[in-house]
């Protein structure tokens, strides 16, 4: 049902050929992210690891997959970083303050979170639109 939503709000802001475009670019990423992390782990570990078997979940990779979308690369890039930023500062809050050592950490519930917020401030300021790459260059003065 995101990935619907997220879509419309794409197509009525850019059309087909922007929807199709972020589709392909951020896809691409993502799949670059999980080989690269992959790839990590397995050498890591001297033998090839999946990585889904608990270093990263599924439904993680499904919220990335799911927002790519909505967001223009950059836009998608920004809240990738910035997100991924935000997660470990509150896993890093919860492990020294409140001594929870758990191995699992909801990624894609965090960053639901965060894309959330971001979509609740984009609508009330009506500004920072990273779902159009014209409009996240525009405000960014590039």
């Amino acid at each position: 049902m995101l990935l619907l939503a997220l879509s419309a709000i794409k197509y009525r802001e850019t059309g087909m050929y922007g929807l199709m475009e972020s589709v392909l670019v951020n896809s691409t990423f993502v799949i670059f992210q999980m080989l690269a992390i992959s790839l990590y782990f397995s050498i890591k570990n001297k033998r090839w690891l999946n990585i889904f078997d608990g270093y990263f979940g599924l439904g993680d990779l499904l919220f990335l997959l799911c927002i790519t979308s909505y967001f223009s690369f950059w836009g998608y890039l920004l809240f990738y970083i910035v997100s991924i930023f935000l997660v470990i500062l509150i896993v890093v809050f919860l492990r020294i303050f409140f001594k929870r050592p758990d191995a699992k950490i909801p990624l894609a519930g965090y960053q639901a979170i965060f894309f959330i917020v971001f979509a609740c401030i984009q609508y009330a300021l009506g500004k920072a639109n990273l779902s159009a790459e014209y409009l996240f260059f525009k405000y960014l003065k590039l």
